[in-house]
């Protein structure tokens, strides 16, 4: 589980992370990305990612 949701920061941060004016947005008004991971014994496991885990340094 981990290692798909560091795949998934690592996309988003190609995404986001090199735009000030999106950071500061997101961060003004506490925006988080909630992902939903279905698997194939029907668990459904959340995971919230905010712009600061996104963007936070390897």
């Amino acid at each position: 589980m981990e290692d798909i949701i560091k795949g998934i920061r690592l996309g988003l941060n190609a995404q986001f992370c090199d735009k000030q004016d999106v950071i500061d947005v997101l961060r003004a008004y506490d925006i988080s990305f909630l992902f939903r991971f279905q698997f194939t014994d029907d668990r459904i496991v959340p995971a919230t990612l905010s712009i600061d885990n996104i963007c936070q340094k390897q």
